[in-house]
């Protein structure tokens, strides 16, 4: 894309985000391709540096490689947004602090989710696991260990994207006094993994994706075969934020001291080695 192209392209997504936050557009209309992601976070970034895209004499070309899969919870976006974001400041010597690139980082995810939680990013960024408060603070947060072992699940691909049951949740249940329940199960998550208990652990695990279930972004076929997983020993649920239609809803995490048994089609199993790393928001 040329400058004039791409300062013109910028103008219609933030048009477009605009007319979604005022409900007159879905969000999975705001971008068109993956290309829309990357021009957002070269226009927003130079637009924080202060520097117009007029004034940039050079071509630059992005090639983006990864290894997280695309559209299965894992957070891929947020991981594409913050690799871009860094290699612009660092062409132009810049660091910013850890709260500032969340800020930077999470502003431009909004585009692709409507309204970020921030977690994703938040983690991309401490580089460590970490505990979001009911008031919506991060803290970092390290267990010792992790009391039981751990699979990824990869159910397929949603047909429904994260901006899209995030709108539809909204819709529903924005003044449910379900979320009074998520607050009360991550709680008893994040004590279960502090106290090494992996029969709490296992329970808040399993209460959770029957949280996620009654408000609408578990597949029926996900759904049953989440619950063949959940045993006294075991428990699985998603990872992100599922789907609001069609039989797949990205990965699933699943916990338990054997392998999961595989019933759906075309699903798989990635064994986990979960390290804890000391860092500071």
């Amino acid at each position: 894309l040329s400058i004039a192209e791409a300062s013109k392209r910028f103008a219609n997504i933030q048009q477009y985000f605009h007319e979604f936050q005022s409900g007159q557009r879905a969000i999975q209309e705001v971008l068109e391709s993956p290309t829309d992601l990357i021009l957002c976070c070269l226009t927003e970034t130079y637009q924080w540096l202060k520097i117009p895209l007029s004034e940039i004499s050079t071509c630059i070309e992005i090639t983006v490689q990864s290894d997280i899969p695309i559209g299965r919870g894992l957070g891929s976006s947020g991981s594409v947004i913050y690799s871009v974001v860094q290699t612009i400041l660092q062409m132009h010597s810049v660091t910013l602090s850890q709260q500032a690139l969340i800020e930077l980082v999470t502003k431009i995810e909004n585009y692709q989710h409507g309204k970020s939680s921030g977690i994703d990013v938040a983690t991309i960024v401490s580089e460590q696991m970490i505990w979001r408060a009911s008031d919506a603070t991060f803290y970092p947060f390290s267990p010792e260990s992790m009391p039981t072992k751990a699979w990824l699940i990869d159910t397929g691909a949603p047909q429904s994207s994260t901006g899209e049951c995030v709108a539809q949740v909204k819709t529903y249940f924005s003044n449910s006094e379900i979320w009074h329940k998520f607050i009360h199960v991550t709680e008893a998550m994040r004590c279960a993994l502090e106290t090494n208990d992996v029969a709490a652990l296992l329970a808040s695990v399993a209460e959770n994706q029957t949280l996620l279930s009654e408000i609408g972004v578990v597949p029926y076929t996900v759904n049953q075969y989440s619950q063949t997983l959940t045993q006294n020993d075991s428990a699985a649920k998603i990872c992100g934020a599922g789907s609001v239609r069609g039989n797949s809803a990205g990965m699933m995490i699943y916990l338990g001291n054997q392998p999961p048994r595989i019933h759906l089609a075309d699903a798989m199993a990635i064994p986990l080695t979960l390290n804890w790393t000391q860092s500071h928001l």
